[in-house]
């Protein structure tokens, strides 16, 4: 009888120790299923540090670096719904809300192209929005656009034309405006997006297939994560390099080639086909022409 007692105490005490749980990791198996049944959700590559190559892979990310932009450098900056601080900045002749971009590092480019990782080792205040035609003409007092309406992007305005504009605003009071680099420019529109575009395309752009072949108001369409409206489509944008063929690898707050023919300008506007409509892809012109197709957005330097 006692030797029947201490066999079931046994059995008893055998059955709650299996019941406990298990400590430590749980046991995969080789297609990736916990032993409970539920599939896992392993992180995809991450890169990390010097690449040995710069056209993405399959299943390969460059994670953007996006941090808190931190206090607020301009007065009066409030958070957008994106968590990003902007701000309406008084100019004299007209009013331009800002939108300040983090630092980061970023995949620039697309496959097949060569591709390089870039550095941007300073952040900066962005146009929220293309210049408009009222900004344009309260500045330049003047409106060269083909299509005419104060809050559609200014067009027909070459690259030397925006240096004008942009001579105009400089003061100590309003700080240092320019064309943001390529490098300034995709980093700002991806947003931390790594493929062709930051959204669908209908909800995010002004192009061929829904411009019915005209500019619209700026803003009406989604932003991107940073809080930036039209940053493709509506109206090509004047960068401020001169163009070159990307050489892979990696690069820190690149500036382009000294010299050139052509300046790059990015975006695409209501005109371009779909396909061409994306983050990566790049056009460029005389820094003399001008076209309907062209407009342009500021770039500040952070205090």
């Amino acid at each position: 009888m006692r030797q029947r007692f201490l066999s079931a105490l046994i059995i008893l005490l055998a059955a709650g120790l299996d019941a406990k749980p298990q400590k430590g990791p749980v046991a995969m198996n080789p297609v990736g299923v916990q032993s409970s049944g539920q599939a896992a959700r392993p992180e995809p590559p991450v890169r990390t540090g010097a690449p040995e190559s710069t056209t993405p892979g399959p299943g390969l990310q460059v994670r953007p670096a996006l941090p808190d932009p931190g206090p607020p450098p301009l007065p009066k900056a409030v958070k957008n719904p994106q968590g990003f601080w902007e701000v309406d900045q008084d100019l004299g002749p007209c009013r331009m809300r800002m939108v300040a971009i983090p630092a980061g590092t970023f995949l620039m480019g697309e496959a097949p192209d060569p591709c390089v990782v870039v550095t941007l080792t300073h952040g900066f205040w962005m146009g929220k929005y293309p210049v408009t035609q009222a900004q344009w003409q309260a500045v330049m007092e003047s409106d060269p656009s083909r299509f005419k309406g104060p809050d559609l992007p200014v067009e027909m305005v070459s690259w030397e034309d925006c240096q004008r504009f942009i001579k105009r605003l400089q003061s100590p009071e309003s700080g240092t405006f320019r064309l943001p680099t390529e490098a300034e420019w995709e980093f700002a529109c991806r947003a931390g997006s790594t493929g062709e575009r930051y959204g669908d395309l209908n909800e995010i752009a002004w192009y061929e297939e829904t411009s019915q072949e005209t500019t619209h108001p700026v803003g009406r369409l989604r932003p991107n994560a940073f809080g930036l409206y039209d940053m493709l489509g509506n109206v090509r944008q004047w960068c401020q390099d001169w163009g070159e063929i990307y050489a892979a690898g990696e690069a820190t707050d690149p500036q382009g080639p000294a010299t050139g023919t052509e300046r790059v300008y990015r975006g695409g506007s209501w005109a371009t086909i779909g396909k061409k409509v994306r983050s990566a892809f790049r056009e460029g012109a005389p820094p003399d022409r001008r076209s309907q197709f062209v407009g342009f957005r500021l770039l500040r330097t952070m205090p």
